[in-house]
């Protein structure tokens, strides 16, 4: 495996670990609270009345297209997926697709796992997926140099065949790069292509982007094909300062974020 794919694979188990934790953890009283010894004060326990979640987003939101900017959709918001994922042991688990096989030394066929639908309730197929993946590769060509891929294409309502631009072993992990991550051709786009509301398979759906404000809103995909989950909502709120993102932690305004000032080492 080669040097981008192991630190593009490491980016998304840190994150993608900590919002498991939130996804699959119980809900707690909004009325719960938790001690602070370090600042002597007692602080409201993360809030999830309504099955909401906060977070303190640490790069700002500018884009909500996969192909630019996958690991915000896809990650953070969970709008999104990819055709293999990466386990917490960084070992590759079925993801829209349920297998691979190399057929020879540049040649993949790849299953897609059937019955899945985007969130506007229209089927997954080779088709849709073949367009998304040769859309993120022409937009975006940083994303074909790291993958090697070279060619996609339908086999079959379900199958498809890549191609890569030699002898590749790592293709399964390149199509876990959050880039690559399937969004449907039905998302809103801009007249220049960029897609401003993405339509994906993932367990929460795109609600609503504020381009003031910096805020994401994504609600739960009742419809998902996978386990269902635990939250109703999350909300996304741009907080590119670490000192913010600490003020606003500690004041409630916000449940879960990262990379906070020092005052925070000492909690």
């Amino acid at each position: 495996m080669t040097r981008d794919n192991k630190k593009w694979i490491g980016q998304i188990f840190l994150i993608g670990v900590l919002f498991v934790v939130f996804l699959t953890a119980g809900c707690t009283s909004h009325n719960e609270v938790k001690n602070t010894k370090a600042l002597g004060t007692t602080t409201p326990a993360v809030s999830l009345e309504n099955q909401v979640l906060k977070v303190g987003d640490l790069w700002g939101l500018k884009t909500l297209d996969p192909a630019k900017r996958g690991t915000l959709i896809k990650e953070e918001a969970m709008v999104v997926e990819n055709l293999v994922e990466v386990g917490p042991d960084f070992t590759l688990k079925p993801g829209l697709a349920t297998s691979w096989k190399r057929l020879d030394n540049t040649t993949w066929k790849i299953q897609l796992r059937k019955g899945v639908l985007f969130q506007d309730g229209s089927p997954m197929t080779s088709k849709e997926v073949v367009w998304s993946l040769q859309r993120a590769l022409k937009l975006n060509p940083t994303t074909a140099s790291i993958t090697h891929i070279k060619e996609v294409k339908e086999d079959g309502t379900y199958n498809l065949l890549i191609t890569t631009d030699g002898l590749d072993a790592a293709l399964p992990a390149a199509l876990a790069y959050p880039k690559l991550a399937i969004v449907s051709p039905n998302s809103k786009m801009t007249k220049g292509g960029t897609i401003t509301e993405p339509i994906g398979t993932g367990p929460f759906m795109y609600k609503a982007f504020d381009s003031t404000t910096r805020q994401l809103t994504v609600v739960k995909n009742k419809n998902y094909w996978g386990k269902k989950a635990r939250l109703d909502k999350i909300i996304i709120r741009s907080i590119p300062y670490p000192s913010t993102r600490f003020m606003s932690i500690m004041k409630g305004d916000i449940d879960f974020t990262m990379s906070v000032s020092g005052k925070a080492h000492h909690l």
